[in-house]
């Protein structure tokens, strides 16, 4: 009894395989040596390390598939190796050497084409807080690289124009920023509609930049377009509504348009109270809108009524930051009604108050350090004027 011998079509690919296996080993020994890191090869290749586009293979690309988990193990394992080795210099403050390993590990993501997924978005969050030039770089050279791939108005650049984008914030390099917001707009209303959850997204976004330029002419139009995508998405009963509504309250009361605020106020309050129920006439944060509405129409005892109950109950509810942002927001309101009755001494003890918990939380209404700052040496200064 004779046997067959053992296939040619099946022998060549096996070989193949065995061959490029061997020459991947061989190149991932010599990144080691060149990153110089201490790693096992891993079985498993983390989710995070595939394409977005992945899709099941049927058995004729098993092998393809196969040779493409070996590479994609190689990289995962770089990556978590110079995670580490990054982990290790941060923790000694090597600056220079810290942003080195997260500069590696960009380009590692770059050269294999993984650059869309949660690794590349985490290696550029940590490179800002290390090297900002570098992470403006990286930003730039991620965003141009989707245009190149997708398409210059296509939605798959959203992530890298929005990680662009907070890093020309961080810069202040506003103006650049406040061209991709528009871009962002552009790509959503053309791709997801002018009615699309993802347009609701970017207008918001993009009036709430206005409000923090100071340009609230352009806000207050940019908001209303947002409010009405928003109440055909979500309808009026829903949170997206009551806060974009309470949005374009503020912004009207920053150019002085106080029936229109007050208006607006009313219909935020009238979301919420379908959302939450009557309780919610109670809430810190309402009472602190009106309260503020209520100072610049110059009603400020009954200002300073509300901002002193919106205070007692934000720090009796809890320490998140929601509650801070009241708190904050409180004692500023507070500062400011003392300030217009000419008790000095406790205008700048509210004041005071409102800079320590500034760096706690970033509040719509501007209430930043240095704003907060300039009103408390307004405070002085007309406070010495007065005892001349």
């Amino acid at each position: 009894m004779t046997t067959s011998a053992f296939p040619r079509t099946r022998l060549l690919p096996l070989l193949g395989a065995i061959a490029i296996f061997c020459v991947i080993a061989q190149l991932f020994a010599e990144d080691l040596n060149r990153y110089n890191l201490d790693l096992k090869w891993g079985t498993e290749v983390d989710p995070m390390f595939c394409h977005p586009n992945d899709v099941k293979v049927d058995s004729l690309s098993a092998l393809s598939s196969a040779l493409e988990t070996i590479k994609r193990l190689r990289t995962q394992r770089l990556y978590k190796g110079l995670e580490e080795q990054f982990s290790d210099y941060y923790r000694v403050s090597d600056s220079e050497n810290a942003s080195s390993s997260l500069h590696k590990m960009i380009c590692l993501l770059e050269s294999n084409n993984l650059d869309r997924g949660e690794p590349m978005k985490q290696a550029l969050r940590l490179l800002q807080d290390v090297n900002e030039d570098q992470a403006t770089a990286a930003c730039e050279r991620w965003y141009k690289r989707c245009q190149a791939r997708f398409g210059a108005n296509s939605p798959e650049i959203l992530d890298s124009l929005v990680f662009l984008s907070s890093n020309y914030h961080r810069r202040s390099r506003y103006e650049e920023q406040l061209q991709l917001y528009r871009k962002w707009v552009d790509i959503t209303e053309k791709h997801y509609g002018l009615v699309s959850y993802p347009t609701e997204i970017s207008l918001i976004n993009l009036a709430s930049f206005y409000h923090r330029l100071h340009r609230h002419d352009e806000a207050i139009p940019t908001l209303r377009r947002a409010l009405f995508v928003v109440e055909k998405v979500g309808g009026r009963a829903s949170l997206s509504y009551a806060c974009s509504m309470r949005e374009l309250a503020l912004e009207y009361l920053a150019v002085g348009r106080i029936e229109d605020a007050e208006r607006c106020l009313q219909e935020s309050l009238s979301s919420r109270i379908l959302i939450d129920g009557e309780k919610v006439r109670s809430t810190p944060y309402m009472m602190i809108d009106f309260g503020f509405l209520l100072l610049e129409q110059g009603y400020i005892e009954s200002a300073e009524v509300l901002f002193s109950k919106a205070l007692n109950k934000s720090k009796m509810e809890s320490h998140s930051v929601d509650c801070i942002s009241d708190s904050q927001r409180s004692y500023a309101g507070l500062a400011y009604c003392n300030e217009r009755r000419g008790r000095a001494k406790e205008a700048l003890e509210f004041i005071e108050k409102a800079i320590e918990l500034s760096d706690v939380v970033w509040d719509p209404e501007n209430l930043s350090r240095e704003r907060l700052k300039r009103d408390r040496t307004r405070i002085v200064n007309h406070d010495q004027l007065l005892k001349r």
